[in-house]
């Protein structure tokens, strides 16, 4: 039951756009939403363990990431490392 937030920004003109991945998986189905520049995660598994990406894309052109790595232990806690 436990949920986590990932947030990202970044600066830019024009504005960039934030999207989010999931490193060798899809984020977690029916589980997961954005919100402003976020990633939500409810209910966190051991399975949802990994790196997430954040990326901002200015233009089109320009892309930068950020990467996160979650780590879930076995009762459903969470941690961002």
């Amino acid at each position: 039951g436990t949920s986590l937030t990932l947030n990202c920004s970044a600066t830019g003109d024009p504005r960039p756009v934030i999207s989010w991945k999931r490193q060798g998986a899809a984020l977690p189905v029916g589980r997961s939403h954005r919100t402003n520049d976020g990633l939500i995660m409810r209910d966190l598994k051991e399975e949802d363990a990994g790196n997430y990406i954040c990326q901002a894309t200015s233009a089109g052109v320009f892309d930068v990431e950020a990467i996160s790595y979650v780590e879930v232990g076995p009762v459903g806690i969470g941690k961002l490392v």
